[in-house]
């Protein structure tokens, strides 16, 4: 595989983890608490439930060198262990793969276990026989390389559930209630506010400069984000969005992600490829210049 198209497909993975907003009129909120507390308090509580799947949807528009005007979609589901920071996914990237060109790429699967993070790529079996099927990434390296901290990346990172729930402490503007819909066959109050990634980093000060760096790399501030909140008080569905976004030298676009949760307190075994069907991303790259 080129090396630029496993980079396209890294930097197309990672970042994982639909449109913005709805048409729905606001309507007015029902008894029980302020939807700003309702929100936060959701936000607190499906993080304390530990474990849970997740289905998922990304949308790229401008992504790829070229891509102006053009969406990159994927989908995918997966299980998350917040209390082990592990987890596993599954990713469909037939739409990726056409938009760049390639033959189908068959699922991506990724496993993570707290910064290292191994993903399949069927691919790669196909265009080199013989070549180990798991790639291993380990983020701290590569955020180094990129200037940034892992540990303050994580508050602003998207390809986890548990880093997209903090998003809902950091409103900053009105939460308006939508009104009620069913997610998955279940009740759900639906919510719509702003966030701003400076509230973000204020609930974690000591990483005010990493984020500060996001959103300097980026040129995002704010996050038009919506929540669907079940009677029991969980977040079943989380939309997010990322409006003129800056993805590369010249490349500017809006990236949203759409995450249901469902499977409360699911058991997550995560269990590490062989070590003789692993290869380093560094050393592959290497291979592939």
């Amino acid at each position: 595989m080129p090396a630029r198209l496993l980079a396209l497909c890294a930097a197309a993975v990672v970042v994982i983890a639909p449109a913005c907003g709805s048409e729905e009129e606001t309507t007015a909120p029902r008894d029980g608490p302020p939807p700003q507390a309702a929100v936060a308090a959701a936000a607190t509580k499906t993080t304390d439930a530990g474990s849970y799947r997740a289905d998922f949807s990304l949308a790229m528009d401008g992504f790829l060198p070229g891509s102006e005007g053009r969406r990159v979609t994927m989908n995918g589901e997966g299980e998350f262990d917040g209390r082990e920071q592990s987890g596993r996914m599954k990713i469909d990237m037939s739409e990726f793969a056409k938009a760049v060109g390639a033959q189908d790429f068959g699922d991506v699967e990724i496993l993570m276990e707290r910064f290292v993070m191994y993903m399949k790529f069927p691919l790669l079996q196909q265009l080199q026989p013989g070549m180990k099927p798991w790639i291993r990434f380990d983020l701290r390296e590569l955020a180094a390389q990129q200037g940034l901290d892992l540990a303050g990346l994580q508050q602003v990172n998207q390809s986890d559930p548990r880093q997209a729930l903090l998003y809902l402490r950091a409103a900053s503007g009105p939460v308006d209630e939508v009104g009620e819909e069913d997610v998955q066959g279940v009740s759900t109050t639906h919510y719509r506010t702003t966030v701003d990634l400076e509230k973000v980093a204020k609930l974690e000060p000591e990483q005010r400069a990493n984020v500060q760096r996001v959103i300097q790399q980026t040129g995002v501030r704010t996050v038009p984000t919506e929540v669907w909140v079940d009677e029991g008080g969980l977040v079943r569905r989380m939309k997010i969005v990322y409006e003129d976004m800056r993805f590369g030298p010249g490349r500017r676009g809006d990236m949203a992600m759409t995450m249901e949760l469902h499977d409360f307190g699911v058991e997550v075994d995560v269990e590490r490829p062989p070590p003789g069907q692993v290869v380093d991303v560094e050393e592959l790259m290497r291979a592939t210049r």
